[in-house]
């Protein structure tokens, strides 16, 4: 059987395994593959037939290891690291070392797996056109747990979500503020209207907690912490409409997670949230409060349209972001490479 290095440069090895889409592309290598997960340069398998690492930034060790032994290297450059965009941490924002660890990365690898046609244009705005033959579109995958309906909460509250690591760049780029700018606005017309932010409580907690209490809205917006993989079905599949004005997305697999789940989403019309939301959602200009207030209140008024968008979201869901088709395409690129 042919082995596969599956690399990320992350704080140790036990910490591949709680990202979803790590998991997953793992799990689908494995099922053909012998496969070595690592996120150390110590730790990378000089023994492989084929070498796949995540983030352009990170990715020359492994991409290094393969030149080293005459295989070939894949990079899954889903970060914004490959983006020019400038109210990110993108590109732009780097030092030129990083710039140049990026570019020279994306030059000595075989092939760039983009997560999105909007991450695709990014690399190639980045590259140039000729990278277009050497980078392929493979969309992050929902686990089909979420397509299964789960138990509904007793409490049958009208409530709208966000699942966010509550991270300041997070917050900012998701315009988390911004919605809860929204539900204050909305509070006086709609006193029992309801936001819940589920989210690890990273450096931006204390800020939102902080703004919650100064707009009097603990009844209205509340923030429950870190929930396990079960929860976060339960929360979204019992949730009125999933919110993530965000303004930069490379794919947004908390959305596809959304719709996977029959929740209808209020995005944005920029970067990868309409293609992962196509028609199914209602689309917004971003970091604007009273287009998100207008949205709240559009869907929350419009029992017949939420359903018409649950159902439609869910068929999305199931068509374009399933595991099964991940599986298929991830694997057909590997056939190409491996040696």
């Amino acid at each position: 059987m042919k082995s596969v290095n599956y690399f990320s440069m992350l704080r140790d090895d036990r910490s591949i395994y709680f990202r979803r889409w790590y998991v997953d592309e793992i799990n689908i290598l494995k099922s053909k593959y012998n496969v070595n997960a690592n996120t150390s340069i110590l730790k990378i398998n000089h023994n492989s037939d084929l070498y796949i690492s995540w983030w352009g930034q990170r990715s020359l060790p492994s991409v290094l290891v393969a030149k080293l032994h005459n295989k070939k290297s894949i990079v899954i450059a889903g970060g914004t690291c490959v983006s020019k965009m400038k109210t990110i941490y993108g590109y732009n924002s780097r030092n030129i070392f990083k710039r140049l660890l990026i570019r020279l990365t994306l030059m000595l690898c075989d092939h760039i797996v983009a997560v999105s046609e909007y991450n695709k244009k990014e690399i190639l705005e980045l590259m140039g056109s000729k990278y277009d033959d050497k980078t392929s579109v493979i969309y992050h995958c929902v686990s089909d747990e979420y397509f299964k309906k789960q138990e509904e909460f007793k409490d049958n509250t009208k409530y709208f979500l966000i699942v966010s690591a509550l991270e300041k760049d997070n917050i900012k780029r998701k315009c988390i503020v911004e919605c809860i700018e929204a539900i204050n606005c909305l509070k006086e017309k709609y006193p029992h209207i309801k936001l819940v932010i589920a989210g690890h409580k990273d450096n931006g907690y204390d800020d939102l907690f902080n703004l919650i209490k100064s707009k009097g809205l603990e009844s209205n917006v509340y923030l429950i912490g870190s929930i396990s993989e079960e929860d976060k079905i339960k929360y979204l599949q019992n949730a009125y409409c999933y919110l993530q004005p965000t303004y930069h997305e490379q794919f947004g697999l908390a959305i596809a997670e959304a719709m996977a789940c029959g929740c209808p989403v209020i995005s944005t019309n920029i970067t990868a949230a309409p293609e992962v939301v196509g028609d199914t959602g209602i689309l917004i200009e971003a970091n604007e409060v009273d287009k998100i207030v207008q949205a709240i209140e559009k869907i929350y008024n419009d029992e017949k349209l939420r359903e018409t968008l649950s159902f439609k979201a869910k068929e999305r869901a199931r068509n374009l972001f399933t595991y099964d088709i991940k599986k298929e395409k991830l694997l057909c690129l590997e056939d190409k490479f491996i040696k």
